[in-house]
């Protein structure tokens, strides 16, 4: 078998030895290899350097300690370490050495304590791995592209204002007159606190995609990043497809409405002229209709008498219904 593989006492069954290392005497229990607490011990392996005060005869100031640096800070952790390690190297060298001049056995150049400084300004120690966690399932979210959301969804998480001693405050009871100043003082300084936190964020955002494809710790979370971002674009070309359909689906349904407005508005119109045609042919009609009344009325009157005597009937015959008498009348 190769050296990479084991076999299982139990089952039988043959297991890499690449995330599972036997560590301590056999029989004990096996632990996971964990790749980033290795990172970090390397990393800070600055931090393992003894230092005791009983051997230090030349009453060197050992090398500040680095911050406690995770991999989501973003910090240049070989460079930092490089410089770190240069001043461990200085510090035992000379620390008991007869020889050691201040003046020139120097650790870090000037340059290279300013390069120093400027990286570790350029890290993020206050991005715990909870902020981080909100940072990538909030890219993941609202898009990488979107700062504002995904600085907004941070600070909701981060704890802003605490100032890190919410625990060791007192009662109140000595300093009663000055209390509502203190709370303003208070609200004044959280205020301050949240606009530095949220321009913080906003550099950690640019900082985290510049970076984190160097950090191999950060190609798991580069990796969701991306496919949530493809799966952004799938869901807004779906969006914008359905929203497409539903304004055509709008602008057909007020087209049909404005033709049938029309339509409408057209048998209205007929409806309207036809209605005044035969309002004017009414019209027409009772004014025809009045003039023959009138010519009638007239041309009886002009021929009253001749049409009387035509209609002239013997009196004999017409004396029990009077039609002699009606027709004088």
């Amino acid at each position: 078998k190769m050296n990479d593989e084991m076999q299982d006492g139990k089952t039988g069954a043959v297991r890499s030895t690449r995330l599972a290392t036997q560590l301590g005497p056999a029989g004990s229990r096996r632990k996971n290899y964990n790749e980033n607490a290795y990172f970090r011990e390397k990393l800070n392996a600055a931090r393992n350097h003894v230092v005791t005060t009983t051997d230090n005869s030349n009453a060197l100031t050992p090398p500040a300690r680095l911050p406690d640096i995770r991999y989501w800070q973003l910090y240049d952790v070989k460079r930092l370490y490089e410089l770190n390690a240069k001043e461990w190297q200085c510090f035992n060298d000379w620390k008991n050495s007869a020889s050691y001049d201040a003046e020139l056995h120097v650790a870090l150049t000037e340059s290279e304590q300013a390069l120093k400084k400027t990286l570790l300004a350029q890290g993020f120690d206050r991005i715990r791995y909870r902020d981080f966690g909100t940072f990538v399932r909030a890219a993941i979210k609202h898009g990488k592209d979107d700062a504002d959301a995904i600085v907004a969804s941070v600070m909701k998480d981060m704890d802003i204002g605490d100032g890190g001693g919410g625990d060791d405050g007192g009662d109140g009871d000595d300093g009663e007159g000055d209390g509502d100043a203190k709370v303003d003082n208070e609200d004044g300084d959280d205020e301050v606190e949240e606009e530095e936190t949220k321009k913080m964020l906003h550099r950690y955002h640019t900082a985290f995609f510049e970076k984190a494809s160097d950090v191999e710790e950060l190609q798991n979370a580069l990796e969701r990043i991306e496919e949530g971002e493809k799966r952004r674009v799938l869901r807004l070309e779906r969006e914008k497809e359905r929203d497409e359909k539903k304004q055509q689906r709008l602008e057909k349904k007020e087209q049909y409405l404005q033709r049938k407005k029309e339509a409408e508005e057209k048998r209205q119109q007929k409806r309207l002229l036809l209605e005044q045609k035969q309002l004017e042919q009414d019209e027409k009609f009772k004014a025809e209709l009045h003039l023959r009344m009138k010519k009638f009325e007239k041309f009886i009157i002009e021929n009253n008498d001749n049409v009387y005597k035509e209609l002239q009937i013997p009196d004999a015959r017409c004396a029990d219904v009077g039609f002699s008498k009606d027709l004088d009348r």
